[in-house]
C-alpha cells in the first residue's frame, strides 16, 4: 500500500486579494512574497483610464487618507493581512458592486513600485425572466447578461430593467437575467468589455445576440 500525504493549507499562497462587504483581505502568499508583514497602513491610488483598476502601496507608519493593516486574524498568528474597505467604495464602483468573497489576483507596478489588483464586477443577482422586470429596480444601470439554459446569449449595459423591455429583444430565447448595478459609466463600460473577451476566449465568438446586436448596449 502506498500512502500519499495530503497537503493541507489554511492560507493561499497566490498574491491575491479577498474582497468582502467591508474588508480587502490579503493572502498571507502576497504579505510573504513582498515582505510586508511589517507594514502598518496602506495607501490606495485610483487611475481614471482603468476604472476597473485599485492601486495601493503599503506603508512603514501613518499618512494622510492612509488606512489601518491589521493580521487577518486577531486571536491567532496570522500571515494574510486586513483593510477596511467600506470608505473605498466611493471612489472604486466596481469595489462596491463586486461579489462576495471575489478573489483578485495581485500584481507589482514596477513603475511606481506600487501593487494592484483588478476588480471585475461579475454578476450578482439572478431573475427569472418573467420576474425581471418586478424585481429590478427602475433606475438601476450597470452590466447584465441574459442566459438560455445556463449559456449567456447576451452581456450588455446601461439601464437594465429598461433595455429588458425593448421591442426587438421581445422574440429573444433566454430565460434568466443576471445582473449587478454599477451606477458608474466608465466601469460598466470596461466591466461589460471584460466579460464579452473573456466569453469571447473561452468559446472563439460572442454571445447569440451580442453577434446580431453588436456591442451598443444602451
Amino acid at each position: 500500500m502506498t500512502l500519499r500525504r495530503l497537503r493541507l493549507r489554511s492560507h493561499s499562497r497566490r498574491p491575491e486579494v479577498t474582497i468582502t462587504a467591508d474588508t480587502l483581505n490579503f493572502s498571507a502568499g502576497f504579505i510573504q512574497q513582498y515582505g510586508l508583514a511589517d507594514k502598518t497602513h496602506a495607501a490606495f491610488f485610483a487611475d481614471e483610464t482603468e476604472p476597473l483598476r485599485v492601486y495601493f502601496r503599503f506603508l512603514d507608519g501613518a499618512e494622510d487618507d492612509a488606512l489601518k493593516v491589521r493580521p487577518a486574524s486577531q486571536s491567532k498568528p496570522s500571515l494574510g493581512r486586513v483593510v477596511a474597505a467600506r470608505q473605498l467604495a466611493q471612489h472604486f464602483p466596481a469595489l462596491a458592486s463586486a461579489e462576495p468573497r471575489t478573489r483578485a489576483r495581485v500584481s507589482r507596478c514596477m513603475s511606481s513600485m506600487a501593487f494592484y489588483a483588478d476588480l471585475v464586477p461579475g454578476f450578482g443577482c439572478l431573475s427569472g425572466r418573467r420576474d425581471a422586470t418586478g424585481n429590478i429596480p427602475r433606475h438601476a444601470t450597470g452590466i447584465y447578461r441574459y442566459t438560455d439554459q445556463g449559456e449567456a446569449v447576451y452581456i450588455g449595459r446601461g439601464k437594465i430593467a429598461a433595455r429588458l423591455k425593448a421591442p426587438e429583444r421581445g422574440d429573444w430565447s433566454f430565460d434568466c437575467v443576471e445582473w449587478t448595478a454599477i451606477g458608474c459609466e466608465r466601469s460598466e463600460i470596461a466591466a461589460e468589455a471584460h466579460h464579452l473577451a473573456e466569453f469571447a476566449n473561452q468559446c472563439g465568438r460572442l454571445p447569440r445576440y451580442n453577434r446580431v446586436a453588436g456591442f451598443a448596449s444602451e
